[in-house]
């Protein structure tokens, strides 16, 4: 399961670093073997979010595979996770309010405020979901959001995770205007550079890979400037799983073997 090398990847990173955020961006719940193997067994409990919570993750975004199982295997989701599910442009159909309450989070990492918001694209929710979901311009949410945010919390650093491809927002002014206000895009753009004062940084599609980004400041007065960023792919494969949680799901794991060997 790469979700157990991944918390042995970060456990270790957690040793050396004094300040971590640990954020997924979607596609997680669904579309691989584990996780339809999961879905299958309608439990009240799912592994794969008790795994998210050891590791200790501040946040999620949200992707349209999340809700290929339907919304039941979600809404069990969000109920068990110790971290919330940002997105901003997934909004109810007859209030237009953020369907997953607030989009955002602050968090305090050393003496910063650092604002993180999701959104997630938006084309395969109006296929399937139309009835269930409100979905907004992604450029729209993105200013809306941020301007508020900006406005409300007055955050040193602004990330923003899109599950999808920031540059398929087409003309480049557009992207300016949802990237605007914004110190870190996470997206599945392919895009690594730093375009209009916002970095860019591509993200794997599933979970055999990490993204480590390490993000270098310079306090000032009242204010932290941005130095230097850096992204490095991890590839997990070369990691052992970690050991306390093969224990902790050793006997999920013996069934899932079987089952997919019968």
């Amino acid at each position: 399961m790469n979700l157990l090398k991944a918390a042995h990847y970060i456990q270790k990173v957690r040793r050396n670093a004094s300040h971590l955020l640990i954020l997924n961006n979607g596609n997680t719940l669904c579309g691989s073997p584990d996780s339809d193997f999961i879905a299958a067994q309608k439990n009240s409990r799912n592994p794969v979010i008790d795994v998210m919570n050891h590791i200790g993750y501040d946040a999620s975004g949200i992707s349209y595979e999340d809700f290929a199982h339907g919304p039941r295997l979600f809404n069990q989701a969000e109920a068990m996770a110790q971290f919330p599910f940002l997105c901003a442009n997934i909004l109810h159909s007859r209030t237009k309010e953020a369907f997953f309450n607030t989009p955002y989070i602050i968090k305090q990492v050393g003496g910063m405020k650092v604002g993180i918001l999701g959104m997630t694209a938006t084309q395969a929710f109006r296929e399937h979901y139309s009835d269930d979901f409100y979905m907004e311009k992604t450029v729209d949410a993105a200013r809306r959001w941020i301007r508020y945010m900006r406005e409300k919390e007055n955050p040193d650093f602004v990330i923003v995770m899109y599950y999808g491809d920031i540059a398929s927002i087409s003309a480049r002014e557009k992207m300016r205007r949802a990237t605007e206000g914004v110190d870190l895009m996470l997206s599945n753009s392919g895009l690594n550079e730093v375009i209009d004062g916002t970095g860019h940084v591509n993200l794997p599609h599933d979970i055999s890979e990490l993204s480590h980004i390490q993000v270098q400041f310079r306090q000032r007065t009242t204010t932290y400037e941005l130095v230097d960023y850096h992204a490095e792919a991890i590839q997990l494969k070369g990691f052992m799983e970690d050991h306390w949680l093969q224990d902790e799901l050793y006997y999920i794991e013996q069934e899932f073997k079987k089952t997919s060997t019968d």
